[in-house]
Parts: C-alpha cells; sequence; structure tokens
C-alpha cells in the first residue's frame, strides 16, 4: 500500500519525512499533523509511556514539533521561588507567604513580542514549622516533602491548576536533611534517619502509598549549583559562572531554561531577573546548544534569594 502520508507531505521540504507507524489501526492512517496535535494534548507525564510502544511513538513525543505545538497551547509553565531574607519571623512559621514569594510565567510562542513578566502566585503553605521543605515538580503538581532542620514525615501536594494544597500520606518515619528524587512512576527519599533498616522509602504516584525502598550501601554525598534532566539525561554544572548569581535549570518544551539574576549596583533595592532558553541539537559530531535570546522577566527586590526553580506541565 502507498504511503499517502509521505506523498501529501512531499511538496513541504521543511518538515521531516517521518516513518509511517507499524500498526493497522485507524491512528497510522491520520496524517502526521494531526496526530501531533493529538499528542500534544496529552499530559508530558504519560509520554514515557507512549515511548515504549513503538520506536514511530518515541520519536513523535521527542519531536521538536510536539513541542512547538505544545507551545502554542502554553501547556508548561515554569515556577519561581523567591525567600525574603528580610522577613525570618522569630516564631517558627518560617516558610509561609511572608518568607516566600512564588511566581510563575509562560514561556509561550503565541505572540514573539509577548512579554514574559512574572505573576505572583498564592501559595499558602499551611504546615508552619517547615523551614525550607524539598519541592519535586511532577506534572502540574508540586510535591513538597518536609525534614529540612526539624524531623518530619509531612508530605503535602500544591496543584497549579487550582492553585489548592493538599496534605499527602506521611512517610512511614520523621526524617531530616534527607536526599530526594524522581525515578520513574515513584519519589525517593533517602536519609535523615539513624535505622539503616528503613534508610530509604518511596511513594508511589500512582498507588498514592509509601514503601520501603532499596539503597546504596556506601555513603554517597551529591551536590551541584544547578541540575536538570531533559531526554532522560541529567545535567550538571554552572559552578563558575562569575558575572550571574543564583542560576537556576528547568526543562521547557523539550529545551533548557536558565535563570539568573542581575544587579546594576549593589546599592539597588531591586535585581533583575534573566532567562534565557537552549535546545539541544544532535549531530555526528555530538551534542550542542542553540541559545535563544535572553528574556527580562521583571525585577524582584534586592533581598529576595532565588529557592526553587520548577516546571509544571499540564
Amino acid at each position: 500500500m502507498a504511503n499517502t502520508n509521505a506523498a501529501s507531505n512531499a511538496d513541504e521540504p521543511q518538515r521531516e519525512i517521518i516513518p509511517p507507524i507499524p500498526s493497522p489501526s485507524w491512528f497510522s492512517s491520520l496524517p502526521i499533523d494531526i496526530v501531533w496535535k493529538i499528542l500534544a494534548h496529552v499530559p508530558k507525564r504519560h509520554y514515557p509511556t507512549l515511548s515504549c510502544v513503538c520506536k514511530n511513538f518515541r520519536y513523535l513525543v521527542r519531536s521538536p514539533e510536539i513541542h512547538r505545538i505544545r507551545s502554542l497551547l502554553r501547556k508548561d509553565s515554569l515556577f519561581i521561588c523567591f525567600y525574603d531574607e528580610t522577613s525570618r519571623p522569630k516564631i517558627r512559621k518560617w516558610f509561609t507567604s511572608h518568607t516566600r514569594k512564588w511566581f510563575t510565567f509562560h514561556m509561550g510562542e503565541n505572540n514573539p513580542t509577548e512579554n514574559h513578566f512574572l505573576v505572583s502566585v498564592d501559595l499558602g503553605f499551611p504546615y508552619h514549622d517547615e523551614c525550607s521543605p524539598s519541592a519535586i515538580a511532577i506534572g502540574p503538581e508540586i510535591f513538597f516533602i518536609c525534614g529540612s532542620f526539624i524531623p518530619s514525615s509531612s508530605l503535602w501536594i500544591f496543584d497549579s491548576r487550582s492553585c489548592k494544597i493538599r496534605q499527602g500520606p506521611s512517610m512511614k518515619i520523621d526524617r531530616t536533611y534527607n536526599s530526594e528524587g524522581l525515578v520513574g512512576s515513584k519519589i525517593y527519599v533517602v536519609g535523615g534517619y539513624e535505622d539503616d533498616d528503613i534508610e530509604a522509602e518511596s511513594f508511589d504516584l500512582k498507588t498514592q502509598t509509601w514503601g520501603l525502598a532499596p539503597y546504596p550501601k556506601e555513603k554517597v554525598w551529591w551536590g551541584s549549583s544547578a541540575t536538570v534532566s531533559l531526554d532522560r539525561k541529567w545535567f550538571y554544572g554552572l559552578r563558575k559562572l562569575k558575572k550571574v548569581r543564583s542560576v537556576g535549570m528547568a526543562e521547557c518544551y523539550g529545551k533548557m531554561a536558565f535563570l539568573w539574576e542581575e544587579s546594576k549596583d549593589v546599592r539597588s533595592e531591586t535585581k533583575e531577573i534573566w532567562c534565557r532558553v537552549i535546545a539541544l541539537v544532535r549531530s555526528e559530531s555530538g551534542i550542542h546548544g542553540v541559545a535563544e535570546a535572553p528574556k527580562l522577566l521583571g525585577n524582584v527586590p534586592s533581598v529576595y534569594r532565588q529557592e526553587h526553580f520548577l516546571s509544571l506541565s499540564d
């Protein structure tokens, strides 16, 4: 049978030629533009599952075209948390709207001349005994794992769609100074407890339950100025940048977004927040980046210190 998709796109040299979807289903007979639009409406957290269906699906969900469509739909948003160093209260009500200021912005392509200003977000964290919980972004939600200085087993979840925060299931034990990470569909929490029999546990996003998890026998310390996961690869670094401060990294539409602050004068009461997006391009010689023009997001008080830079997607 002739490949009607390839024939219909023969006059479009700017588009890549996609191999036909190896399936007799109705999905394989759709024009590739329709396939991309359908997949663009699928929540991005399901893309790893789609990638396991076949090689063609893996190509489609990693294609720059699907990220471009999602950008037009404004599916992703970036959240920034600043710590107000002048608002440290005397009582232990640390992680509140008085000490932490949250902002969000979109890097959409609806209008190339659009200003990407910071928009304030009212994230009222109800657990007042927590100083600085760890934050992990998964889909449209932010998971706050407590236990930074005061031992805790609490988990709180912020939903960016409703702008509401709810309490999740508690960990099996109270922890402090722990490390967290997302692997597959589970959040792993390691350390912060003296009993080696329960050194690590994991939170299953599907069952919403905590369980014991394996952990390395050797004690390992991890540290980096900024990290980001992109296409199943981790990028580290940005330790030696001298002209900017408080660099953050996050994935946005299949690209790396860099956030930093600049002060024109050390005596200034405000500082600028900048963002630049870099697309990674594969070639025979390896992987190199194509940087877009930097964007000024706005100004914040100079006493604000960047604490979190997270990417949320619908």
